[in-house]
């Protein structure tokens, strides 16, 4: 049966036939009758099955496929007809999909499963462990062994509907203990739809109905998004509960009905005039969540109510088409394109997506061949700010989400996907530095309609004069780099037909392998291997390889194969030290991260460039596999403090707890378990001046910080270095500054001089910002107060790369009143778009020199325009993108360097290829000192950049004359590099002084030669180099008698 799952991708119907056949195996073995019939039409079964021809038999339907939400993800494979077998009627499911493989785990009923596949020893003894010690289904029954009390576990995730059931674990177990994310009974009885169960647990065992899970989520949550009207109104007609309580996403119940398209929870919620103006913390408002739903009903209410708007946008700029996209509800497409403004259609959020693209990333085939009918098929060749275009997105198989909770990610992300990228904020530039990922449910008809909606698009787009199949985006990704995260061969082998390069590489330095490996799939894995014939264990551009990425992806498979295939030792290390093991345990996978060490010897003891072990990572994702807990990092810092940063209380080691990180981690249980048992002291402060109140402050958890402060009595820390309104804002929780405001009478726009608003900016809490200027008389010109780079929120917004905030922040009506522009300085007299080049924000470029031409050459006080600046920073997409907007490139700063010599000084031989080799510049231009490209490499020691100029066939002057080439003071690059000491670049300009009969004896305006300088500076290595380049010639002798002036 395993290998009929290995096959599944490839041929469904294969599928289909072997299980059937394991079906009939498996009921007919007493019933000689029946085996007679099977043997006659057995072979015309698997021509049928095999190879698509007519219907052979009436033996089964058409295969069907569903996909419901998340948890617990269920997909159906095939319906057989119960006649045919004369057996019971039985649906299959899988209740797991993961890394682009299916895994039969159960079947629905029951007793289907328990004949084909019987209960493990394991899954009995985890039955035996909540109480169960008989399990019975019609004829079959397995008796497991009776636990002692003390080894049975707490009720966590039981109520499935079994009311008696519930009733008897209770008595049994107790309801003191959650399950994993804070799960409690109630919430499972909510999402399950039983009410009965829920009023048990309510009413009879007292339980809380406001009782949230870690992440904020109720009972009343769950319900409204599962659409169970009856619990929903007995949660608030009878127990109460606050229908605008909002989880820590900032969805409340309300708009959890409209995600699940739920028309009768939401009127109940109107009528009960809750909060139509609540917004999630991704910006998401009611009339978005709604055409998120595709439901034209709901849409249609909301526009009764008069709160339906067709202008609201979300936190990164997506509109209400762009969440209808997310959909495929051609009915509500139609609609909102009879009755609203066209220009929605075409709209961009703050990355440049149009609804199109949005439509491509999800595969939503109806709205994506709807939108081509109206505005043509050239309109997919369109890119967004980052260079994709719908081709792009439609090929991608990955897919970024803020970090909310898992489970709203997986409600909101595209469902035929196999990865999905969890970053825990906004802020752009902790996106490389802190994510996860997660292994998503595939909706395999989904996929389908993915390869079958690209062959469209390229059969009509193919033929567009502009057609590029090699286009890449701004960081380098092509078409087939993409399609290889789908986990796909299909969508791979659809851009074949196209003539695609399927070895190139993106900026990164990232092939299709790669990629291959972080879907998790081994069969396009080894697929891109064989047919490409890349290298599976070739480095990036950072020293990561494919089996990192495989860890990453958590793929035991994956990462076999590579073992497999090549000779890569299971412990090398990038550029920043990980191992990876350390990648599989950063992402929280414990099987894979077990075998690691268990089957492949990897070396848990092996610290990263930080001092950062296996078990630092692996208490990080909240990762049970236990290791040494005593083993510290590079801040001294052991693995529980991590853990207790998430509140992982499975992988504490109890004699070393840290009290502050338990309180960030926002799990009260914890909290008070290291207070009241372990016996912490919960009043001290570290180093920054946080204190247990700080910490619940970023924690987000209002129950915590009333706790700590009404009864533990602490400092509410209101002012001081580290402030409890600041700690909020920073981690952008406007419910705590609300609470803190009125407990405690804080001005909120004058506290500390304004600095709030400057930290929701730096912080990039756009929600919390939002909040701030919609509700206190804030002066968004105001300069930052703490020191004197007279700095003003859009300065720190782009400085930050923050994009969506500056967007938001030059669309206030506001600057309007107060003619602030894209072009304020600050002390430095760099504007906006200086500051964006400097931290690489691509998208904020764009967007300054699109709304501000005038920008494009503005200089600072330095003289740097923005392209110097982003040549300084090192950013080849900033730098293409200003290039490409016919930028000043001759323009010198006040140093006299151009790009070129940045580029030389800095190492950018990326960069210096750019314009050399595109005949943008020359390499033998001078600077103000008179020093060449070739001079400022050869000092800086970039010997790459030293042998690219050498060899450059770009020059103007004649390469004899650019090698020896003094600056000002008589200094050439041969001085330069004795100077600084660098014998490999002595040795490669030596090399290029003989082979064009160069006299290598030179001297400066102090008669110093090359060999002067190095032995002045003691570069021994140096010395011994250019002396031995010179061995035999009149030149050594001469070096070695020279006389300076001195």
């Amino acid at each position: 049966m395993k290998q009929l799952f290995k096959v599944l991708e490839k041929y469904i119907s294969w599928f289909n036939f072997e299980l059937v056949v394991k079906l009939v195996n498996t009921f007919i073995t007493g019933e000689r009758d029946l085996q007679r019939k099977w043997s006659t039409y057995r072979e015309k079964l698997k021509d049928y099955f095999k190879n698509n021809n007519t219907k052979a038999v009436q033996i089964a339907d058409s295969i069907e496929f569903g996909l419901s939400d998340v948890p617990g993800t269920k997909v159906m494979i095939a319906k057989l007809i119960a006649d045919a077998l004369e057996v019971p009627d039985y649906d299959f499911y899988f209740c797991t999909i993961q890394n682009g493989c299916m895994e039969l785990k159960y079947s629905i009923p029951d007793f289907l499963y328990s004949v084909l596949f019987p209960l493990t020893n394991q899954q009995c003894h985890l039955l035996a462990e909540i109480g169960i010690v008989t399990y019975k289904c019609h004829e079959y029954k397995r008796e497991m062994k009776q636990l002692p009390k003390k080894e049975l576990k707490k009720l966590h995730d039981s109520p499935i509907g079994l009311k008696d059931e519930v009733q008897r674990l209770i008595d049994k177990t107790g309801l003191q203990e959650r399950g994993k994310n804070g799960w409690s009974p109630p919430l499972a009885a909510s999402y399950g739809g039983h009410i009965d169960v829920l009023c048990l647990l309510i009413d009879v065992y007292h339980c809380d109905p406001s009782q949230g899970d870690d992440d904020g989520v109720i009972s009343l949550h769950m319900a409204s998004y599962k659409g169970h009207l009856n619990i929903a109104q007995y949660l608030v007609n009878e127990c109460h509960v606050d229908p605008d309580i909002a989880d820590s996403s900032g969805n409340t119940g309300l708009l959890y009905s409209a995600l699940g398209g739920h028309v009768d929870l939401m009127i109940m919620f109107l009528k009960k005039k809750c909060n139509v103006s609540q917004v999630n913390r991704e910006g998401s408002t009611l009339s978005l969540l709604a055409c998120k739903s595709g439901e034209v009903a709901l849409v249609y209410e909301l526009k009764q109510f008069g709160i339906f708007s067709e202008d609201e946008i979300d936190f990164n700029g997506c509109g209400i088409v762009h969440y209808c996209a997310m959909n495929d509800s051609v009915e509500l497409l139609e609609y909102l394109y009879d009755n609203y403004k066209r220009e929605l259609f075409q709209k961009r959020d703050r990355f440049g997506s149009t609804p199109l693209h949005i439509a491509c990333q999800y595969a939503s085939s109806g709205f994506i061949m709807k939108m081509v009918n109206i505005f043509g098929y050239k309109v997919s060749l369109e890119a967004d700010y980052s260079g994709r275009s719908s081709l792009h997105y439609l090929c991608s198989g990955l897919v970024d989400k803020y970090c909310i909770t898992e489970v709203y990610n997986k409600l909101t992300a595209p469902c035929d996907i196999p990865l999905l990228m969890q970053i825990p904020t906004f802020i752009l530039a902790n996106r490389n530095l802190s994510y996860k990922y997660i292994s998503l449910n595939i909706n395999v008809t989904k996929q389908h309609k993915r390869v079958s909606l690209l062959s469209t698009l390229l059969k009509k787009t193919s033929v567009i004069n502009n057609f590029n199949i090699n286009s890449i985006t701004a960081t380098g990704q092509s078409l087939v780099h993409l399609a290889c995260t789908s986990s796909s061969i299909l969508l791979v082998k659809v851009l074949e037909e196209y003539g695609i390069d399927t070895s190139s590489l993106d900026y990164e330095g990232w092939s299709a392998v790669h990629y291959a490996a972080l879907s998790g799939s081994a069969t396009l894995l080894s697929y891109t291997v064989s047919e490409y014939r890349l290298n599976a264990s070739q480095p990036d551009y950072k020293g990561v390889v494919p089996l990192a990425l495989a860890c990453m992806s958590g793929s035991i498979n994956t990462v076999e194969y590579i073992m497999n295939t090549t000779d890569i030792d299971i412990n090398i290390t990038c550029n920043k030290g990980r191992t990876p093991l350390h990648y599989s345990c950063y992402d929280g996978n414990i099987n894979l991260s077990q075998y690691l060490i268990e089957v492949q010897d990897s070396d848990i003891s092996i610290t990263d460039n930080k001092k950062w072990n296996a078990l630092t990572y692996s208490a990080m994702s909240v990762n049970e596999y236990k290791l040494d807990p005593q083993v510290e990092d590079g801040d001294d810092r052991q693995a529980v403090h991590y853990a207790a940063t998430v509140g992982a209380i499975d992988v504490l080691d109890l004699d070393a707890l840290s009290i502050h990180y338990a309180c960030a981690s926002g799990v009260i249980e914890l909290v008070t378990f290291l207070i009241d048992v372990m016996k912490c002291d919960v009043t001290t402060e570290d180093k920054d001046g946080h204190t247990c109140v700080t910490h619940a402050c970023r924690s987000g958890n209002l129950d915590l910080l009333k706790l700590l402060v009404k009864q533990y009595h602490l400092n509410p820390k209101i002012f001081g270095k580290s402030s409890s309104p600041g700690a909020a804002v920073m981690n952008g929780y406007v419910h705590i500054i609300e609470w803190l405001r009125q407990e405690y009478h804080i001005n909120v726009v004058s506290f500390k001089n304004g600095v709030l608003l400057f930290l929701a900016v730096q912080y990039n809490r756009l929600y919390c910002l939002k909040k701030l200027l919609d509700n206190y008389s804030f002066d968004i010109n105001a300069i930052y107060p703490f020191d004197d780079t007279q700095s003003t929120l859009l300065h720190i917004a782009c400085q930050k790369g923050h994009v969506a905030t500056v967007l938001y922040l030059t669309s206030l009506p506001q600057l309007e009143e107060h003619q602030l522009d894209l072009t304020i300085k600050d002390y430095n007299g760099m504007v906006p778009v200086h500051v964006a080049c400097e931290e690489g924000s691509l998208s904020i470029v764009k967007y300054i020199i699109d709304h501000s031409p005038l920008s494009l050459d503005m200089t600072d006080s330095f003289g740097r325009t923005p392209l110097l600046i982003a040549v300084f920073s090192k950013n080849l997409p900033i730098i293409r993108y200003l290039n490409s907007k016919n930028c000043n490139i001759s323009i010198l700063d006040d140093k006299g360097f151009n790009i070129i010599h940045i580029s030389a000084k800095g190492g950018s031989l990326d960069i210096l290829r750019f314009f050399i080799d595109g005949r943008y510049c020359n390499p033998d231009i001078t600077d103000g000192s008179g020093r060449t490209p070739l001079y400022l490499s050869a000092q800086e020691g970039h010997l790459e950049i030293v042998e690219y100029l050498l060899d450059s066939p770009s020059y103007i002057k004649p390469r004899v004359e650019l090698v020896d080439m003094a600056d000002s003071i008589g200094n050439t690059a041969l001085h330069a590099a004795c100077s600084q000491g660098h014998p490999d670049i002595v040795s490669a300009l030596a090399g290029t002084y003989k082979s064009l009969n160069i006299d290598i004896y030179s001297i400066n305006e102090k008669r110093e030669t090359p060999l002067h300088l190095a032995a002045a500076n003691g570069h021994v290595n140096t010395v011994v180099s250019l002396l031995s380049a010179t061995t035999g010639t009149t030149n050594h002798e001469k070096l070695l008698g020279a006389v300076d002036s001195d």
